[in-house]
């Protein structure tokens, strides 16, 4: 999260079109590649989760547009965000 990088594995990329490993992803990235509709509540799903009050958790359906064939993917995600003396630090999901 305080570096603004996301590690994605070879699936996930794959969702988002990302073919070569060696691009970068950042959260600019990550909400480029949802579907228009969606990014509103993932972005609210995003931000409650960094709220150490709920125990940082998140479990959300949206939609993935494919940046090399345009298809349109449906995923289910998990998260959890971890903190360090009430400040998120991490995600993982």
């Amino acid at each position: 999260i305080q570096t603004n990088t996301i590690y994605w594995d070879r699936k996930v990329r794959e969702i988002w079109g990302i073919s070569s490993p060696e691009v970068v992803i950042t959260y600019d990235t990550f909400m480029a590649g949802i579907f228009p509709e969606d990014r509103e509540k993932v972005q609210q799903a995003v931000e409650e989760s960094m709220q150490s009050r709920n125990g940082g958790h998140m479990k959300l359906e949206y939609r993935v547009i494919n940046a090399l064939d345009g298809q349109v993917r449906w995923v289910e995600v998990t998260g959890k965000t971890f903190f360090r003396n009430a400040e998120a630090v991490r995600m993982v999901g």
